[in-house]
């Protein structure tokens, strides 16, 4: 019922609104998937299969105000979830050995999915070693103390990796009516990048974002290419302006 009425504002009061076809299906179907796995690291090869059966169909489906497809969709995400979770959390148990000959590929475009969950695994496993690897490649430009301390910079930096995925987790866990106002969000994008849909914990959010009687301390926080919370901006005027004790991150 939601999604067809947000069709009908749409139609009636877009500036130049593009008609319920199979190309509004195709967009949706793919930009949604892309929208819960951005980098395909979440789904397999026979669930996206099974998935494309409503590739075409959505256009016909907010016709008919059947939104079946919709809990197919929230079915396989939630399985790819708990499956993920198993996966990272028999890998954190691990003790994982750094000696290898094995390599690793980095693309601009996603790869494609994976046949099985082995060969997820496997990703799963070299991307987390790779991401430890790093971390500890970043914390000094010294390699005989990072050689000499390896095994202590290893564990921080294996406990931080998972301790972050963690956290990326907790955010991926939508309810049913999360899962579908994404959705919804992604159908808006269709017609234009600033038509959107609010749920209400969303309208909420956005009207206290831009209320004169909002309070802060005056800090604009923001996640680095490492993942670490960093202050980007203080607002003059503000309770940590005038601390004098917070200073901005300069990129």
């Amino acid at each position: 019922e939601t999604l067809f009425k947000i069709n009908e504002i749409i139609q009636e009061k877009h500036y130049k609104p593009k008609a319920l076809n199979d190309s509004l299906s195709k967009y949706v179907f793919t930009a949604f998937l892309s929208e819960l796995d951005e980098n395909n690291k979440l789904f397999l090869v026979n669930e996206i299969e099974n998935l494309k059966k409503h590739q075409y169909k959505i256009d016909d489906y907010i016709e008919t105000k059947d939104c079946q497809f919709l809990k197919d969709f929230y079915k396989v995400y939630s399985t790819a979830i708990v499956r993920n979770n198993k996966i990272y959390n028999e890998l954190e148990k691990e003790l994982i050995s750094f000696e290898s000959t094995e390599t690793i590929l980095f693309s601009r475009e996603p790869f494609p999915y994976v046949s099985n969950e082995i060969e997820l695994q496997k990703r799963i496993k070299k991307t987390t070693i790779f991401q430890i690897l790093k971390n500890i490649a970043e914390t000094s430009k010294n390699k005989d103390s990072l050689i000499q301390n390896f095994s202590k910079l290893s564990i921080q930096s294996k406990k931080k990796v998972f301790e972050l995925y963690k956290c990326k987790t907790a955010e991926l866990n939508y309810s049913e009516l999360e899962f579908n106002s994404k959705f919804l969000n992604v159908f808006c994008s269709y017609f234009d990048p600033h038509t959107s849909y609010f749920s209400k914990e969303d309208k909420t959010n956005f009207l206290t974002s831009v209320s004169s009687n909002n309070l802060s301390f005056g800090l604009m926080l923001v996640l680095n290419e490492n993942d670490d919370v960093i202050i980007q901006n203080i607002i003059p005027g503000s309770s940590a302006y005038f601390s004098e004790k917070i200073e901005e991150v300069k990129p």
